[in-house]
């Protein structure tokens, strides 16, 4: 392992930045980082909780999620890379994407709202210049 210990890297806060040392510390700065930007958002969408409850529930997963990814990567750390441990890391990592992915989904235009932006000619039952009824007994 390129980092022995958790939190800190070879004993120290900082280690030397070189070789395999850098490209796991990198990958501790990213998730600190990750974890401030799901904090950002989970007080942003906090504020807004009474309008949209599903933002507010999926923040709180996120930032749950990566809170456990975490402590799961110090546990691959402190395991020397343990299957369990390891296994874990992975399957909170692909946990902590859905919460993303569904935070993106519920961010877009709702159907609704995009009909309305839509020109008349382009709306569903327009006679122009797209007409595909149905005959009405189908």
């Amino acid at each position: 392992m390129a980092c022995n210990g958790w939190p800190l890297c070879n004993g120290s806060l900082i280690p030397d930045l070189t070789g395999p040392v850098a490209v796991v510390f990198i990958h501790r700065l990213a998730a600190l980082v990750g974890m401030l930007l799901i904090g950002g958002l989970l007080v942003r969408n906090y504020r807004t909780r009474v309008e949209r409850p599903d933002l507010y529930k999926g923040s709180i997963a996120a930032m749950f999620f990566i809170i456990l990814q975490i402590f799961s990567g110090g546990a691959v750390v402190m395991t020397q890379l343990g299957l369990f441990s390891t296994l874990t890391h992975a399957g909170l990592a692909t946990l902590l994407f859905g919460s993303l992915s569904y935070l993106c989904l519920h961010t877009l235009p709702r159907p609704a709202v995009l009909a309305a932006r839509q020109p008349d000619t382009l709306r569903p039952g327009s006679a122009e210049p797209f007409d595909v009824r149905l005959p009405s007994g189908q």
